[in-house]
């Protein structure tokens, strides 16, 4: 069972006062999820933001495609996000030029067939599955594409004998060494609501990469179950319901300013809502819940990954600037860095960022030029007060101890 602390939900403390602050409950499912991403990320360096991404994607019911080089671990990550969830069927191919329907669809049953009646053979083939994974699927051919574009869409797919298979697919995942070129792989790549572009890590970072993968075996412990995953994705849909306004809002602006920089937005992935499918309404509605963001901030961060050709990335990001003021950036940056100090008990160092991160806050409220802005506002404020409470007990548990 997953359990967390009680007094700061994203601090654990270590060697001070340890029988008073741990009093435990279980987590509900979007902390279950959000317990997942960290559990894939701590496998890996510089890939926190690919493995929220995944997430989000599984919570929403999105396909998501990672796109990057061979050798940044665009797989790997998959295949750990994988691993951790019980009771789930899972479907695995790599795909080539030569991959015929029958490989992913399962072969026709012979005695069925010898009878007269075209019937596939059941077991694990993707139809079977809830999380599929198509690894480098730009490479198949036109006859295997053209069966996947009703299931990554519909969540369904038409036979040969033009007999409907239901899939009971959550996501699709997939990875490529490259973008799509010609116009016949274009409307497969729009059934991915989440396009991420992975980089090589920083070279300041391979030391420490070297280190975990020389003295860290791969965890391989379930995190969540498949039944987490559905209840998740339930607190999602309620999440996209109950802040429809917002979301809506957000994601009216934000597809405006990417189509004003002529960066395509299909009206499909824009306003598409379907349970079964996630398109960008639901992709914001998770990020927003699991990972703690106002809609609004959510849109603007996953606006990201509607973009389709990293060339355009320096347009978009010009573009985004504009959305969010590069003083609640520079908030929002001290808020987090406050985090990290308490959680490594630098208490000192705690209050202090605290402090700055809450007099800027202030001072864009007074201000009167931020009303646009008025629930991120809020949101960061909350977590600085949370932030202000925990060091408060922290530090009383200290001066107990000290006193014993």
């Amino acid at each position: 069972m997953i359990l967390k602390k009680l007094i700061y939900k994203h601090t654990f403390y270590h060697g001070v006062g340890k029988m008073e602050v741990e009093k435990m409950r279980p987590l509900n499912a979007v902390e279950k999820m959000r317990a997942l991403a960290d559990a894939v990320s701590a496998e890996f360096v510089g890939r926190d933001v690919e493995a929220q991404l995944a997430v989000t994607a599984l919570a929403s019911s999105a396909n998501l495609v990672f796109i990057g080089e061979p050798g940044v671990a665009k797989s790997s990550l998959i295949k750990s996000l994988t691993s951790k969830i019980d009771g789930g069927r899972f479907f695995y191919y790599l795909m080539t030029k030569y991959t015929t329907p029958d490989e992913l669809l399962g072969p026709i049953d012979p005695i069925a067939f010898k009878n007269g009646t075209f019937k596939r053979m059941r077991g694990s083939w993707l139809p079977d599955s809830n999380i599929v994974f198509l690894d480098e699927l730009f490479k198949a051919s036109s006859a295997t594409l053209n069966a996947l574009l009703n299931a990554m869409n519909e969540r369904m797919i038409v036979d040969f004998d033009g007999s409907v298979i239901e899939i009971p697919a959550i996501s699709i995942f997939s990875a490529s060494n490259e973008i799509p070129q010609s116009s016949d792989l274009r409307a497969l790549y729009d059934r991915f609501a989440i396009k991420a572009f992975v980089n090589p890590i920083s070279t300041d970072l391979i030391p420490k990469t070297v280190r975990l993968n020389v003295n860290k075996a791969r965890d391989k412990r379930t995190v969540v179950s498949i039944e987490d995953v559905m209840m998740a994705k339930k607190a999602v849909q309620d999440h996209l319901r109950q802040n429809a306004d917002l979301i809506a809002d957000s994601i009216g602006e934000v597809v405006s300013l990417l189509r004003g920089e002529g960066i395509s937005v299909s009206d499909r992935m824009a306003v598409g809502v379907d349970e079964n499918i996630g398109y960008f309404p639901a992709v914001v509605s998770a990020y927003s819940l699991i990972f703690d963001q106002s809609p609004r901030k959510a849109a603007i961060i996953m606006a990201r990954y509607l973009v389709d050709d990293p060339s355009a990335m320096g347009t978009f990001e010009k573009a985004i600037e504009t959305l969010y003021p590069k003083e609640l950036t520079i908030a929002q940056e001290k808020i987090e860095e406050a985090t990290a100090a308490l959680g490594a008990g630098e208490l000192k160092k705690a209050k202090e960022l605290a402090y700055e991160s809450m007099n800027m806050l202030q001072d864009l409220i007074k201000s009167g030029k931020f009303d646009l802005y008025k629930n991120e506002i809020e949101m960061m404020v909350k977590r600085e007060e949370s932030i202000m409470e925990a060091i408060k007990q922290t530090q009383s548990i200290i001066d107990k101890a000290a006193k014993k």
